[in-house]
């Protein structure tokens, strides 16, 4: 076995043994983590294995480039690399049919553009773009476009200056679910940089990249439509772009992990089933709402996919991969997943995302000992959210998710069983992970942040502890966080929604169609207007998706206003809505965003100085309070929480929730009891707004949590936290004996 390019110079080599594989010699020196390589000036890998190489290009030399095509479609008889000069005159390099694949070396140097041309057993012929090209400069066009080329990208032109974090993750991580588009106001990888430094001050511990595959348009958020799984978005930067924010993490201690996308193919254009062949589909269920769904079963994909982790790993120095819908792809092969990661990152984190059950994928990794053995190896709790945010929302603004649990407000029930959201956070585990990510805006109504929806229906001051009491309960939590990205910052004016532009009219419009079948009720609140927009299946085949039929209807007279301005307002491939989304210096910088600034990282602060147990026990009391018991502090003494869930003030009763009693020993009277430590009301202050409608903090501090005792009708006397509209109080428990 041999190096593609001669001259390499001797190092150390280490045998590994990757699943279904021969054992291969990695080179060390160019591993980022090798402990060769001098700390500060760590180059990307230069030479590869055939065995470790990605699908598509690697510059070998400054004039010389591999193309490597392990497995691909089999009714491909020849596979050629295409190519054009100056004068747009075409070159077609014919690559060598290797075993299941192609593989070549072709005299062309970094940035040639480029394209493949498959020919087939019957004559026919396909030119597309390289569905594993490293980078798109002109994004994702269809394939007879002029313009849609690949590019040979040269992966050991950014020299890493950092290594990644080692060891295993730090107690209970914060993760920000990172959008690059939105992060700033350029949408790009090199702003997003001058955040990180503000982040880790925050107590953000890992950075959860959302999809940045490249993409149909110029906005999209990430996890339908990703056209390629190997190039990152043009919109976003090159890749060297994208490897100097992950350098620029690990010089901060931040680790990256990357939300990939293995589930299903893209409605839009893609060239994988060219590539790989029509066996990569599932076609023996239904193709999923994202797009069709893909048969992990068949040589070229599996293959594909793990190349694709290595090339992540090795390439950008990512630190892991959060698996989207990996309740959609069997065990067995998330386990391959897994290891390939671990290949060149041992502690690489694994975040596998469940949904809303303990699915059949999650249970055959369980059962093979991969779940509660791996530090790094976190589930996902998928709606776990709606529990707590649902409980603390009035009845009236519950949609969608919210509903399940328990409350209908169509039907008049706004009881909230507090017991429901109890029993649900007392599951989170110490290898799970809950807060908020890109499902809890984009999937549901109304997409606006979790702060302006809190002050905008509770008020300023009482809505800014609401968003308290919620953090307070998602970092006192087991396990992993998650805080969507601005939402540590205070965005307020900046709704997430579901945006993405297709590659047609048509697909547009279709896509608008699929996401108002899936939230009617939050867009059509009169039944009439139902039977317009969706059809009656007599004389309407209801509304198209486009703009123009949904303009037709209003001026018409056959849908009402507010029908109409709740679906235009959400249409997913108007670009407005992913320009509302980004964040913007005024949106940050407003009273309530500074203070939420400074209150955020307080709660990241103090309850990350205390410790869960592996299960917390949550019970609710009273009308709307949540006690979470088996929390310690650094010392190992006992503490828990109450959170109050209402809008209205409250008490817990001590003696009934069993944390004042009584105990006798020897004739001596204990008393045990409680007393208050900390809550989130400290130096908080209301908010108001003057004459000409703007909020600004006042001089009048907020009602704060406090113990009283009072006698009852037996003349015995009973103890009482009491707490404020969604207060927080965090006790310590104590015992003295009777004066």
């Amino acid at each position: 076995m041999s190096y593609y390019s001669s001259g390499a110079p001797e190092v150390e080599k280490r045998w590994l043994t990757p699943p279904n594989e021969h054992q291969i010699a990695i080179d060390l020196s160019q591993r980022p983590d090798s402990k060769n390589s001098h700390p500060s000036t760590i180059s990307s890998p230069e030479h590869h294995w055939k065995k470790e190489s990605p699908y598509g290009p690697t510059v070998l030399t400054p004039d010389t480039t591999s193309f490597f095509y392990p497995t691909v479609n089999q009714a491909i008889t020849k596979l050629e690399v295409v190519t054009q000069d100056a004068h747009q005159n075409k070159q077609y390099h014919k690559l060598e049919k290797k075993g299941p694949g192609f593989e070549g070396i072709i005299k062309v140097p970094a940035g040639t553009l480029y394209r493949l041309r498959f020919t087939y057993a019957d004559g026919h012929v396909d030119e597309v773009v390289d569905p594993s090209a490293h980078f798109l400069p002109n994004g994702v066009l269809p394939h007879n476009n002029p313009n849609a080329w690949g590019e040979v990208w040269n992966q050991s032109s950014y020299e890493f200056k950092y290594r990644r974090p080692e060891g295993d993750l730090p107690t209970r991580p914060v993760c920000s679910v990172f959008h690059v588009g939105i992060a700033s106001k350029e949408g790009t990888f090199q702003a997003a940089k001058a955040l990180l430094p503000k982040l880790k001050q925050q107590g953000i511990t890992v950075i959860q990249l959302m999809p940045v595959g490249a993409v149909v348009g110029e906005s999209n958020w990430g996890y339908d439509g990703v056209s390629n799984l190997y190039a990152p978005s043009k919109n976003y930067g090159t890749p060297d772009d994208m490897k100097s924010f992950i350098d620029e993490a690990h010089r901060l201690g931040l680790r990256v992990i990357l939300d990939v996308v293995y589930n299903h193919l893209s409605s839009d254009i893609v060239s994988q089933e060219f590539l790989l062949g029509n066996e990569i589909i599932d076609n023996h269920t239904e193709d999923s709402p994202w797009g069709k769904k893909l048969n992990f079963n068949t040589p070229a994909l599996h293959d594909f996919v793990l190349r694709n982790i290595d090339y992540w790993i090795r390439d950008f120095n990512v630190d892991g991969f959060r698996i989207d819908a990996a309740w959609a792809i069997d065990g067995r092969n998330i386990m391959d997943i897994c290891n390939h990661a671990r290949r060149y990152n041992p502690n690489a984190m694994i975040i596998y995302e469940g949904g809303t059950r303990f699915c059949k994928a999650l249970q055959e990794v369980v059962d093979l000992g991969y779940y509660n053995e791996r530090k790094n190896f976190v589930y996902d709790t998928g709606l776990l959210w709606v529990s707590t945010v649902g409980a603390l929302l009035p009845p009236e603004e519950r949609y969608g998710f919210y509903r399940e649990i328990g409350i209908d407000y169509r039907k008049g029930n706004n009881q909230t069983n507090w017991s429901i959201t109890a029993r649900d956070l007392s599951y989170i585990e110490w290898n799970s992970i809950i807060g908020l990510c890109h499902d809890f805006y984009g999937n549901e109504a109304p997409h606006q942040r979790i702060l302006k929806r809190f002050t905008k229906i509770f008020g300023d001051t009482d809505g800014f502890m609401a968003t308290k009491a919620l953090f307070s309960i998602i970092m006192a939590t087991p396990g992993a966080k998650m805080i969507f990205c601005g939402d540590e910052s205070g965005a307020m004016d900046s709704p997430f929604s579901f945006f993405k532009q297709g590659k047609t009219r048509e697909d547009n419009n279709q896509t608008a169609r699929n996401r108002l079948n899936e939230w009617t009720d939050f867009f059509i609140h009169d039944r009439t207007d139902k039977e317009v927009i969706l059809g009656n299946g007599r004389d309407r085949s209801g509304w198209d998706g486009s703009a123009e039929q949904l303009r037709q209807f209003y001026d018409e007279g056959r849908i009402s206003k507010d029908t109409f301005n709740r679906i235009n307002e959400f249409l997913p491939h108007r670009v407005e809505l992913f320009d509302k989304a980004k964040l913007c210096s005024s949106d940050l910088e407003s009273p309530i965003s500074n203070a939420w600034h400074e209150a955020f990282k307080e709660i990241v602060s103090f309850s990350c100085s205390l410790k869960p147990a592996l299960h917390l026990t949550v019970t609710a009391h009273g009308d709307g309070i949540l006690l979470f018991e088996g929390l310690t502090d650094p010392d190992g003494n006992e503490r828990c929480m109450a959170v109050n869930m209402t809008d209205k003030k409250t008490r817990l009763h001590l003696d009934w929730s069993k944390l004042h009693y009584d105990t006798e020993s020897n004739g001596i009277v204990y008393h045990h009891s409680c007393e208050i430590i900390h809550t989130t009301a400290e130096n908080e202050y209301q908010f108001s707004e003057d004459q000409n409608g703007n909020v600004k903090r006042t001089d009048h501090p907020i009602e704060k949590p406090s113990m009283s005792k009072s006698c009852n009708a037996d003349g015995k006397q009973e103890h009482f936290l009491n707490l404020p509209k969604h207060g927080v109080a965090y006790l310590k428990k104590i015992t003295f004996q009777e004066n």
